[in-house]
């Protein structure tokens, strides 16, 4: 006879359980260009311009991976960036350290096998309403020294290099759909190292070899970093870089040095207050108007200098010499106060900064047309025209005023120096302009064309290329 089957409680009271084991797998890999800010916005004052954020080349290739665990609540994302054209050459300009027309480092062009790079791992644990993170962030870039002879009061550059080094740990609570709370807090170090190279920089003197063989690093600073940050973002993404709605943050960073200052003042204390807000206005189909306003203010023992002008994601940016920063304020940091087209970078510079910007987006071919469009250059060409307004001032609020530009002789027989009020409203100087965007290769790229608001178009436009989104 056959066995009767047996009974389905049975079935199920002898079937085992069996914990759940983590199982990885690669979500994706990509490798392209990429010139965008990766983890901070602040660099180590160097005395030296221009600043690119994204990293001191413009064409820079990047390398990242992504692993997620099954459940999707562990990922693994580790990228590597590094210049793919160049040579170990100065090509910044001095604004000066302490007062004197010496950059404490000069950045130079780095090239894929000896040059600046960045590489971060980051582990992010998305089980819960809370988001943990943990960073490690290290930026390289090669460049030169000054190394001063006390005896002839003269200087020599010799070829260094500067380490960036960060790790940070980082928290995201989401208060609802538009809402959230960001904090990280880490350590942050910063040092410049001469490099035995066998030349000068500048002069190609053999010089310093035993010095920098046996010497530390010359330069060095190690900061307890804070950010807290509150974001609002009810934004619909309509089509590419064509938004409808409100998003802004505020958010606070609290630096403290932890090594031995070597600034003039002697606290260590680093404050910095900041916001940005963006207004997507809908006039017609995928025709919108984008506002933005944005500032950032520092204070403290210590502070960040910022430097207006020019463009987010500016490729082939150029600077001023002068205005020279005001020394006085002990700057530890740099950054950028973007956007001001029609004028070079540092056409103002302070611990403190406010720009506005507008633009007037048409996206001509969809918001004209009404049937699919299947070339991504056609369907993402843009059309703009846009306002910029800016300034930015070193101490208290008395001090703001417009920004001027500064036009030295070098003839010594005809010493005359030239100082403009730059074109503008009030404390801020202004640019206009017209500009076009679309994608090439898989890259949104924009072009733009500025003039300074001094006359009606009766000035040298400035063009400007640039790579990324938005503003």
């Amino acid at each position: 006879p056959e066995p009767e089957p047996e009974p389905r409680d049975e079935v199920l009271r002898d079937a085992k359980l069996f914990d759940y084991k983590l199982k990885f797998s690669a979500q994706s890999f990509t490798a392209g260009f990429n010139n965008d800010v990766l983890i901070t916005q602040y660099q180590p004052f160097t005395g030296s311009l221009p600043i690119m954020l994204g990293g001191n080349e413009p064409f820079n290739a990047m390398f990242q991976a992504t692993v997620f665990d099954l459940f999707e609540d562990i990922r693994f994302t580790g990228a590597l960036r590094l210049p793919l054209f160049g040579g170990n050459s100065a090509s910044g300009i001095a604004v000066g350290t302490g007062g004197v027309d010496v950059a404490s480092f000069v950045p130079g062009g780095g090239s894929f096998f000896d040059g600046g790079g960045q590489w971060y791992a980051r582990v992010d644990y998305l089980k819960l309403r809370t988001d943990f993170s943990l960073v490690y962030y290290r930026q390289t870039d090669v460049g030169s020294y000054p190394l001063v002879d006390t005896g002839t009061n003269t200087y020599s550059y010799v070829d260094s290099k500067l380490y960036t080094n960060l790790f940070e740990a980082v928290i995201r609570y989401p208060l609802d759909k538009v809402r959230s709370i960001r904090y990280s807090v880490g350590v942050r170090t910063d040092k410049i190292g001469l490099r035995p190279s066998g030349s000068s920089a500048y002069t190609g003197v053999p010089l310093y070899d035993s010095l920098a063989l046996k010497s530390s690093y010359v330069e060095k600073q190690v900061f307890l970093v804070n950010h807290l940050e509150y974001v609002y973002d009810n934004t619909i993404l309509k089509t590419l870089n064509i938004m409808n709605g409100l998003r802004y943050k505020f958010y606070v960073d609290f630096n403290y040095q932890i090594n031995q200052p070597t600034t003039n003042g002697e606290g260590r204390k680093m404050f910095n207050f900041g916001f940005d807000a963006r207004n997507y206005y809908p006039i017609f189909r995928n025709f919108i108007w984008a506002l933005r306003a944005a500032g950032d203010f520092s204070w403290g023992n210590q502070k960040i200098v910022y430097y207006l002008g020019g463009q987010d994601g500016w490729m082939f940016p150029k600077a001023n010499q002068y205005p020279q920063p005001d020394f006085s304020q002990n700057y530890a940091y740099q950054s950028l106060a973007l956007n001001l087209r029609g004028y070079d970078q540092n056409v103002a510079n302070g611990n403190n900064a406010v720009t506005i910007n507008s633009e007037l987006r048409l996206p001509v071919f969809t918001t004209l047309m009404n049937k699919p469009i299947n070339n991504a250059f056609i369907r993402n060409f843009q059309l703009i025209q846009f306002f910029d307004f800016g300034t930015a001032w070193a101490g208290s609020l008395k001090n703001i005023e417009r920004p001027q530009s500064h036009y030295f002789n070098n003839d010594p027989s005809i010493p005359v120096d030239v100082t403009i009020k730059a074109g503008g409203i009030g404390p801020f100087a202004g640019g206009y302009g017209f500009g076009a965007r679309s994608t090439l290769l898989g890259y949104f790229l924009r072009l733009d064309v500025g003039w300074q608001m001094n006359a009606f178009f009766g000035n040298s436009p400035t063009w400007q290329f640039a790579m990324g989104l938005d503003f």
